[in-house]
């Protein structure tokens, strides 16, 4: 399971990944990115109003069926509005499933089929917080704002970093070689 920051930093290489989908990727394409890889999180907000955080989280919002409406959705709302909506949707798409598999296994992954999260070996993230999810939003903002949770966020950015470095520079590569020029780092000859 990840956070908020490793969710939004995966957001941003597939944004970058995907940054094709638009003529030209701007500040607002990345925020785009970032929404939509932390969207199956807005879960929380029901909970917030009853004063029980976890009370709706991890439940439909975390399945293949809600990434595909996320889609849907933003096809439907992109369209007119830019060159290629559907691509733009793909890469909504793409974003929110890169949340889920980061909060695998613990994801109702095939909702309303079924509920059961999806059993697969993933060597994911698993950074363990004290959550209470059965607590209240006073109990779910102690964490938010702890060193444990500044703690997880550190180590999410150390090991999602050099994926989003990494989607930076490929593109770049490949222009270069577009161009007829050398790799970065192959030798000059």
């Amino acid at each position: 399971m990840a956070g908020p920051v490793g969710h939004t930093l995966m957001a941003l290489a597939v944004g970058r990944a995907c940054a094709g989908a638009v003529r030209r990727p701007d500040l607002g394409w990345y925020v785009f990115a970032a929404f939509a890889g932390n969207a199956a999180d807005l879960d929380f907000l029901p909970g917030f109003l009853m004063d029980a955080p976890f009370a709706f989280h991890r439940g439909a919002s975390h399945s293949l069926l809600a990434a595909l409406v996320v889609g849907l959705a933003v096809g439907l709302l992109a369209r007119g509005r830019c060159e290629r909506p559907w691509a733009v949707a793909g890469t909504a798409m793409a974003c929110y499933l890169a949340h889920l598999l980061l909060d695998m296994p613990q994801v109702p992954l095939f909702w309303p089929v079924s509920s059961e999260g999806l059993s697969i070996p993933w060597p994911g993230l698993t950074l363990s917080l004290p959550w209470a999810h059965d607590g209240q939003l006073a109990d779910f903002l102690t964490v938010m704002f702890s060193t444990g949770f500044v703690r997880v966020a550190m180590i999410e950015a150390a090991v999602f970093l050099p994926i989003v470095a990494v989607a930076w520079l490929v593109p770049g590569w490949r222009r270069r070689l577009a161009n007829g020029r050398a790799p970065l780092f192959a030798p000059r000859s």
